[in-house]
């Protein structure tokens, strides 16, 4: 039994290790973005097998549409959670769903501009350009922890989500 006890170990042991080992190992070894994807764009001819880039890697744009989704979703969260539960939150809060409905405009006209600075930087892709894009980003950012702090707090039965804070992505820097 005791054998069987130290194989055991020993074996998990080998398994934490190499799981480690395959972690460590692989994974983003630079700070730049492979070929293919999104991102780094390439084009492939079928009949020699040579791959192309069609663009060089954009990063910037990767990290804003990663910050962007990041705050779209926050904003979201609290509109969703409010329509879900919204029998019960008319009774703690009557004025809630108009609010809320205020917001929803809000985020859909800041989700346009979105759209367009998106469209006008993936034009000319300047860095010059992804200041629409972050204006954009922060404005949602606002609109996150807007919509969160509308929520009543303290609703029996009810856990509400988190309340994100309007600087949540600052780390998130450009290079």
């Amino acid at each position: 039994m005791k054998r069987r006890i130290e194989r055991l170990r020993k074996f998990s042991t080998v398994i934490i290790a190499s799981i480690i080992l395959s972690i460590g190992g692989s994974g983003c070894k630079t700070a730049l973005l492979e070929s293919g994807g999104a991102y780094a764009p390439v084009q492939t001819n079928g009949l020699t097998g040579v791959v192309t880039a069609t663009s060089a890697p954009d990063l910037p744009l990767l990290l804003t549409d990663s910050a962007w989704t990041l705050a779209y979703n926050g904003a979201l969260v609290a509109c969703e959670f409010e329509k879900a539960n919204r029998v019960l939150l008319r009774t703690v809060a009557p004025s809630l769903k108009a609010s809320m409905d205020g917001y929803r405009d809000k985020i859909w006209l800041v989700n346009r501009t979105w759209a367009r600075a998106r469209q006008a930087y993936l034009a000319h892709p300047v860095p010059a350009g992804l200041s629409g894009i972050q204006n954009a980003i922060a404005a949602m950012q606002q609109l996150a922890a807007a919509t969160a702090a509308t929520l009543p707090r303290n609703v029996p039965g009810v856990m509400l989500p988190p309340v994100p804070s309007a600087n949540q992505f600052r780390d998130l820097a450009l290079p």
